[in-house]
């Protein structure tokens, strides 16, 4: 079982809260989302993923639990230790990080017991993606982080896709959204999804889980918001711009046919 956990701190100006969930619900989705940050559920398998932002969470993800994560799927972000850089608004989205100084930086954390030995990512199948219609986070950035993780990961684990003209997107095989539309950003579904004639989701997901996947469902639009409030430390909760946070339904789903939790549970994948 993969269950898909959708986070976001965007505000909303329309919002289905938790409060239009039945108690039962409530507290499942609670008890999930609990179980998971406190780590009373063990998972067998566990990938992220993640887009502009989110990519770049997914690689500071991947690094420092390296002992733990199966899997990642970077788009649009930025190389691991790239927010320590100077400058780091124009070299994280414009490119022109200095990959020794980030890799200098990883060790360091490393040393410092900070993160998971990074020789744990030799393994890992990593995709990364970036359409030549991206001016949110130019791909040269995306080149650099290509560079960074060839240093620890094996090149026939590293899935590099550069050659779309995806604009700042994640990338779908189906729809109206043409490959390269909305390369600003923007609020339209366009300015989320490209068809650029490529599944990057099956293809993470095949590489992290194997071959042997379930057939496509359809997927519910419905989203449900959890107070992340007592999630967050003081320093966070000043610079956050929301104290909510979007959970997709497959959550929900996954906790009505599972209504006790299994300290043996399944494979989870985080896309943020």
């Amino acid at each position: 079982m993969v269950v898909f956990c959708f986070c976001t701190a965007a505000l909303r100006t329309r919002k289905m809260t938790l409060a239009h969930c039945s108690l039962a619900r409530r507290q499942r989705i609670v008890l999930l989302v609990t179980a998971m940050g406190q780590g009373a559920i063990a998972t067998r398998r566990v990938s992220v993923s993640g887009q502009s932002a989110g990519g770049s969470m997914a690689i500071q993800h991947l690094v420092a639990f390296s002992a733990s994560v199966d899997g990642a799927a970077i788009v649009g972000g930025s190389p691991y230790g790239c927010g320590w850089e100077s400058r780091r608004f124009n070299k994280c989205a414009y490119g022109g990080v200095n990959i020794k100084e980030v890799d200098e930086y990883l060790w360091q954390r490393f040393a410092w017991g900070q993160i998971d030995d990074p020789k744990n990512l030799t393994d890992t199948p990593v995709v990364l993606f970036s359409g030549s219609n991206d001016w949110v986070v130019y791909l040269a950035v995306m080149r650099e982080t290509a560079r960074q993780l060839r240093h620890f990961i094996r090149p026939e684990r590293l899935e590099v896709v550069f050659n779309t003209s995806a604009g700042h997107v994640w990338s779908i095989d189906h729809g109206s959204c043409w490959c390269g539309k909305c390369g600003l950003g923007g609020s339209t579904e366009c300015c989320d999804v490209n068809n650029c004639g490529y599944d990057l989701s099956g293809d993470l997901l095949r590489r992290t889980y194997g071959a042997a996947l379930r057939p496509r469902a359809r997927a519910r639009r419905r989203l449900y918001w959890v107070n992340q409030w007592g999630y967050l430390n003081e320093v966070l909760r000043r610079r956050s711009d929301s104290s909510t946070a979007e959970i997709h339904t497959a959550v929900l789903q996954s906790a009505e046919t599972q209504p006790r939790y299994s300290r043996d549970a399944a494979e989870i994948h985080t896309a943020v």
